[in-house]
């Protein structure tokens, strides 16, 4: 892939987790960054990207008591919920591994360095053979 000219390198990739797994995400070198932050979902191979323009959105959020804890529906151990409008920046989804790596070489001032790849190898879980063996049970 090649480096278009007309992008900055405006963020930097480091080292991060997703949950408990380790991953990378980007950071703003700048001011003029047009992202405020850049994730890497481990789990999906999805690449989330926060823009700085902002919009309003619905959330549906626990309702809270006057203590500031969260109301119980009934008997269940669920939390009620209520949906309230907020104001929330862009957010930006890339599933395509060609594609994030295109983002990533146009955004990032440490592409060439950082080894993001790595990242993108799926863990594959080999079964288990089953036993044709069949136990007794003597009583």
């Amino acid at each position: 892939m090649t480096k278009p000219n007309n992008t900055e390198e405006s963020m930097r990739l480091v080292s991060s987790f997703w949950g408990e797994k380790e991953s990378f995400s980007m950071i703003p070198n700048n001011l003029s960054c047009p992202f405020v932050e850049v994730l890497f979902n481990v789990d999906h191979k999805v690449l989330c990207i926060v823009g700085k323009t902002k919009k309003e959105k619905y959330h549906n959020i626990p309702k809270l008591d006057t203590n500031g804890a969260p109301q119980m529906n009934g008997n269940t151990q669920q939390a009620k919920m209520e949906r309230v409008s907020q104001v929330s920046y862009s957010e930006y989804f890339i599933k395509d591994a060609a594609e994030i790596d295109q983002f990533i070489l146009d955004f990032a001032i440490n592409s060439e360095s950082f080894d993001h790849k790595k990242y993108f190898k799926v863990e594959v879980e080999v079964p288990v053979k089953k036993s044709k063996s069949k136990m007794v049970v003597m009583p």
